[in-house]
């Protein structure tokens, strides 16, 4: 079992990585190749839209890791018609509130009626990938995230690039990205709904609602955390600005998904584990996987703050010297996601505290911004999501820990984490200052201090033994999606 799941880890962490890059790189061509004042404007079309596909969601997406462990292979093509049935009707819904919004920024009624058609067919093939996950049928998820992300990609750069009606056009273009995705959903999904069509219980309706409604608004507040600062920023500060922040809270695109990635396959298995009652089964398991997040996303995150403002100067361009600062504000925050704690607590039916601790961070984070801003001004924004993401952490810290029967400092390896953390800057503080010393071009810097931070981190590394054998096989098998 732990052989497959890391083969499956593999090949999600694949897909994610080519997904997240295909986003950065719309997010550089088009800062790169557009106004400024133009830029911004599709950055709004594309945040609110995604917004609304998560409220649309209500935990739907999640849905797979938490029943499919519960029900017979017979009712899988039931349970998956359900919940499209179920997110068809979430997204008319949600589209319809989105209206208002669409309408205040864009003033347009066309832009707002088009996405609610958009949202919906998008919401009802968002599930995809996870329930081919749930199902055991990892490469599917992979090869489905990665076409769509294509040619999500081709659709926007095309758009924004070649068309002058930006925003109206890109709207059409959704529209018609998101009636092929849901297409090749029902082409995908249609021998399962076929063939495995046993009737669910008649209580299982009111489970799903019970799981998924409070999971849907903890993941609306999740992502309107991550963009709230955005969205105080869109509404305190020019266009101009706004762009310059968007590319600033630029996420790296495989940072964030290495705990999430890995971490979502494991899913259904601290679902059985935790139903069978093996909790000290559950615990290695959960430190495991934890360790080897560690080492995978520290040295990421470690090289991308130490050189951030010269990433930023060279993938943007010269126009975004303040993007660099709140890019390294928002690396930091990495520091604290070594492990998908929330995903965690989903698998293990905790959806009403994953609720109640969204909306709180939602409510720091609207808070910290707006005072921050006033404070430092637009630094101040990434600095309150920070604090705010650091206080939430605690109380998921502290629930997962009585859950697992763990004391806090018993939950993270604090020591293996530490010595991670330390070695990471040791060498990444060296390559800076010997590439410094020779060179001037930032291109050249960054390339040769990512050439000696890999080796000596990587030599360092099994000579003061973090990285053992256990753990060179670990993450080979992620990378190439081999058996351990």
């Amino acid at each position: 079992m732990a052989q497959k799941t890391s083969k499956k880890a593999g090949i999600v962490l694949f897909s994610s990585i080519v997904s997240a890059t295909n986003q950065a790189v719309i997010l550089i061509l088009l800062a790169r190749l557009l106004e400024k004042e133009i830029f911004g404007e599709v950055a709004k079309l594309i945040m609110i839209f995604r917004t609304a596909v998560i409220l649309g969601n209500f935990g739907f997406n999640d849905n797979p890791f938490y029943f499919v462990p519960k029900i017979s292979e017979t009712q899988r093509g039931t349970f998956f018609l359900q919940c499209l049935k179920i997110l068809f009707f979430s997204g008319i819904g949600v589209g319809l509130v989105s209206f208002g919004f669409f309408y205040y920024f864009f003033e347009s009624y066309v832009v707002g009626g088009v996405f609610v058609f958009v949202i919906a067919f998008e919401l009802m093939a968002e599930m995809t990938p996870n329930f081919f996950i749930a199902v055991g049928r990892a490469k599917a998820a992979a090869f489905f995230s990665i076409f769509t992300s294509f040619l999500n990609a081709a659709v926007i750069l095309f758009v924004c690039l070649f068309t002058e009606n930006k925003i109206l056009n890109l709207t059409y273009g959704f529209l018609i990205y998101s009636f092929l995705r849901f297409l090749w959903t029902i082409f995908l999904n249609f021998k399962i709904v076929k063939t495995q069509n046993k009737p669910l219980p008649k209580s299982f309706l009111k489970e799903q609602l019970e799981f998924g409604i409070p999971i849907g608004f903890s993941q609306l507040a999740f992502k309107i955390n991550k963009q709230i600062d955005n969205y105080v920023v869109a509404f305190f500060f020019p266009t101009k600005i706004f762009a310059e922040y968007s590319v600033g809270s630029w996420e790296i695109p495989m940072a964030l998904k290495i705990p999430f990635s890995i971490t979502s396959v494991y899913l259904t298995k601290y679902a059985e584990l935790f139903d069978a009652g093996k909790f000290e089964e559950l615990k290695d398991k959960f430190n495991q996987v934890t360790e080897k997040i560690i080492l995978l996303l520290i040295p990421i995150a470690t090289f991308f703050l130490v050189f951030g403002r010269e990433i930023i100067s060279l993938v943007f361009g010269s126009g975004f010297e303040k993007a660099g600062i709140v890019f390294q504000i928002y690396t930091i925050t990495l520091f604290l996601r070594v492990a998908s704690y929330s995903s965690f607590l989903k698998s293990l039916g905790e959806s009403k505290f994953i609720l109640k601790t969204s909306i709180l961070l939602l409510s720091l984070n609207l808070i910290l911004n707006v005072i921050f801003i006033q404070l430092f001004g637009l630094y101040g924004a990434p600095v309150g999501t920070l604090i705010s993401n650091l206080i939430v952490l605690v109380l998921i810290l502290r629930k997962t820990s009585s859950i697992l029967r763990l004391k806090m400092f018993e939950l993270l390896p604090y020591r293996f984490y530490v010595k991670t953390v330390s070695l990471a800057f040791a060498v990444c503080l060296f390559a800076r200052f010997f590439a410094y010393k020779f060179w001037v071009s930032e291109l050249v810097i960054v390339l040769f201090s990512v050439l000696v931070f890999l080796v000596g981190f990587f030599s360092l590394g099994v000579t003061f033994k973090l990285i053992g054998s256990e753990e060179k096989e670990y993450i080979f098998s992620l990378i190439k999606g081999k058996k351990k």
